[in-house]
């Protein structure tokens, strides 16, 4: 099933992005959903990499592919004040 297939079947279109390797992985999973219509998160202090200049360059580009990017305490925030 693909990922806008699972977001569709329980009503979503928002993805929030975390992990590793985000020069590479992180960034390919943003773009399909993205491209899909989804609304993409990129959580900056979530996501790791090789570098600290690898880091900032995803983050960066994240951002310039359509993906806002974000921290965890302003998801959390927003996860707290939808659920409250």
């Amino acid at each position: 099933m693909a990922l806008r297939d699972i977001l569709d079947a329980s009503g979503r279109d928002q993805l929030v992005l975390v992990g590793v390797r985000a020069h590479a992985a992180c960034l390919m999973s943003a773009g399909g959903p993205h491209l899909a219509g989804a609304q993409v998160f990129a959580v900056a202090d979530a996501i790791a990499d090789l570098s600290l200049d690898e880091h900032r360059n995803a983050v960066r580009s994240a951002a310039e592919y359509g993906a806002m990017t974000t921290t965890t305490s302003r998801v959390i925030g927003e996860l707290l004040g939808v659920l409250a």
